[in-house]
């Protein structure tokens, strides 16, 4: 019995001294996250807002503490689907499109480019009060689209698009193709533009 004694006590010190060792590389951590916040942008470890997320228990922002957000866990996507095929158009990856970006630099030129897939732009984070487990996981998923020419890819969402199914479909998206947009026309009504009418 004694034996069992002394060996549950010499546990019990194993764990204290692997406590104290994990609260010594919590600080160290800590610390390497602060810094992160205050280096260069080329010298960060990590997007701010991911190292203020991931240091003890603390929030980003003022408004998070406000919640009364406690964080005790971050738990990643068990699948962490960056990538998909998409579920709600029929464009498989891999065909042909006919692309005009919005960004400038494109010059409202239309192009012929590659659908990738839909690919995640952001993340999203669910908070579970009981557990204290803010959960992330990819989301905002969006076609994902390589140009050959510019050698860049663009979101469907910077840009119009289509499929391609026979030649004639590469023909220029034009100014009115985009005017006559649903979403474009109530824009425009809404800000009160004229040419609208």
């Amino acid at each position: 019995m004694e034996n069992l004694k002394a060996q549950l006590e010499d546990l019990d010190c194993q764990l204290n001294d692997l406590e104290e060792q994990k609260k010594q590389i919590k600080l160290k951590r800590n610390e390497v996250l602060r810094a992160s916040l205050e280096a260069a942008e080329e010298h960060k470890v990590m997007s701010d807002s991911m190292a203020n997320l991931m240091l003890d228990g603390e929030l980003p922002t003022r408004e998070h503490k406000a919640l009364g957000w406690e964080v005790n866990r971050i738990s990643w996507a068990e699948k962490m689907e960056v990538y998909r095929k998409p579920y709600y158009r029929t464009e498989e990856p891999g065909v042909w499109v006919a692309v005009r970006p919005c960004g400038e630099e494109y010059e409202n030129k239309t192009y012929l480019g590659i659908l990738i897939g839909d690919f995640a732009t952001s993340l999203s984070v669910r908070h579970d009060p009981e557990t204290g487990t803010l959960g992330v996981e990819p989301s905002f998923h969006n076609p994902m689209i390589f140009i050959p020419d510019t050698k860049t890819i663009v979101f469907g969402m910077e840009s119009w698009w289509g499929k391609i199914d026979k030649p004639e479909d590469l023909k220029k998206i034009s100014d009115a193709d985009i005017e006559n947009v649903w979403y474009v026309r109530v824009l425009k009504d809404l800000a009160g533009d004229p040419a609208s009418e």
